[in-house]
């Protein structure tokens, strides 16, 4: 026994720090910021209370950019996003911009996964983790599918633009009686036959202005989020994000940037109806995701070869070759002639 461990040795044990998920948001995460609207600034935010005030004051638009950038099309492709993987995303989003929804003083909507006992006081701005709902400001905007956790309700799909917009038709029957919804009781049943019935037997049928834009502007943000999602159309093409200034001492400085845009709202266009509606399966949403899957399958199945001399254009283009697009793209661009 006296011997068995003289080959031991003793180490000290060492307490790795658990590294958070990195803070990613679309928005600003620290001032100075400036706001803009198409481009002209309108204000300064100069410091940290400055730049968390003004997102407090516009929490609806805030969530909606994004929501937006979490949904972000990649190569003209839908994010591959599962439901119900929106919402914990979003709630980062926000608490990593300072305006989560654990911020003292607001009222706290755990999700239904979580444990309400783990919700912590620690500041926001030190615990970007924080999971609460932020079903409140998304139900508001009239998105309530981002929180569906049935499969085949993803953000870009066309039962969850169904859903949302068969949800803004019925709202004011029940908004005098209940102008909260209790997001548990909701979530265990969110009754997607029916909202998804009245919201199909509505899409064609939806009021337009002259110039063929959708009238009602809750309706146009519902269907811009999901042809957005849904990699038809990139709402946040033209958003400034950064501008160049001039510094102190005459060097160049980048100045983040908040920019407001109605375009955001209008993002669905005038030819809207032709993009979107259709034919149960034939459906610009559903087609474009048909087109992806099938474009990602023939990626894993076919070798393409990293180098091709002599190739013609076409072969040059299926290679991925063809100035910088790659083999995605070029698939979807063939296939939505």
């Amino acid at each position: 026994m006296a011997s068995d461990l003289d080959s031991a040795r003793i180490l000290r044990a060492v307490a790795e720090p658990v590294s958070r998920a990195s803070c990613r948001a679309l928005l600003p995460r620290d001032a100075p910021v400036e706001v803009h609207i198409d481009g002209r600034t309108i204000m300064r935010l100069n410091t940290e209370p400055d730049r968390v005030a003004f997102l407090k004051g516009h929490r609806a638009g805030v969530l909606w950019m994004e929501m937006l950038d979490a949904t972000r099309a990649a190569d003209g492709c839908p994010a591959n996003v599962r439901a119900g993987d929106v919402p914990s995303e979003i709630s980062q989003r926000m608490a990593c911009l300072g305006v989560g929804a654990s911020e003292p003083g607001r009222e706290i909507h755990p999700p239904l996964e979580a444990n309400a006992a783990a919700v912590s006081d620690t500041p926001v701005a030190a615990a970007p983790n924080v999971d609460v709902s932020e079903f409140a400001t998304v139900e508001a905007l009239s998105l309530p599918s981002v929180y569906i956790r049935e499969p085949g309700f993803e953000p870009g799909t066309m039962a969850a633009l169904e859903y949302d917009l068969g949800w803004r038709a019925l709202a004011p029957s029940w908004r005098a009686v209940i102008p909260v919804i209790d997001e548990a009781m909701w979530a265990a049943d969110p009754n997607t036959a029916l909202f998804c019935a009245v919201g199909r037997a509505i899409l064609p049928h939806l009021a337009t202005r002259k110039e063929g834009d959708i009238a009602d502007t809750i309706c146009a943000r519902i269907v811009a989020f999901h042809m957005h999602a849904g990699g038809l159309v990139d709402c946040l093409g033209n958003v400034t994000r950064s501008v160049e200034r001039m510094g102190e001492a005459g060097e160049a400085a980048t100045v983040s940037v908040i920019e407001i845009n109605d375009v955001l709202v209008a993002c669905a266009g005038t030819d809207w109806r032709k993009s979107v509606v259709g034919r149960e399966g034939e459906d610009a949403l559903t087609r474009r995701r048909e087109a992806c899957t099938e474009a990602v399958t023939n990626t894993s199945t076919i070798a393409v070869p990293a180098q091709v001399e002599g190739t013609t254009p076409e072969l040059q283009a299926a290679a991925g070759e063809d100035r910088g697009q790659s083999w995605i793209s070029q698939r979807l661009n063939y296939l939505w002639r």
